[in-house]
């Protein structure tokens, strides 16, 4: 399956931006899918803009959210 190429540079608010750099690497964050290089640049644009506090308190609490997600071993179980 193909996947849909996002140009965020084009989306002129910062929160839709930001909020469309999370969904894109959502699977990524959350440990289901290994990041490839487009991913681990995304991701790293988003840990650039929490650390400069340009993310909203409920986006920092979805990724917090997924964190919780990636840190659960379902193997284990």
């Amino acid at each position: 399956m193909l996947e849909r190429t996002i140009d965020f540079d084009k989306i002129a608010d910062p929160e839709e931006r930001a909020w469309a750099m999370i969904w894109k690497v959502a699977n990524e964050l959350q440990g289901f899918v290994s990041p490839d290089e487009e991913a681990a640049r995304t991701i790293e644009g988003i840990a650039e803009l929490r650390q400069d506090g340009k993310l909203t308190k409920l986006q920092e609490k979805v990724l917090d959210e997924i964190g919780l997600i990636a840190s659960v071993d379902y193997d284990g179980f």
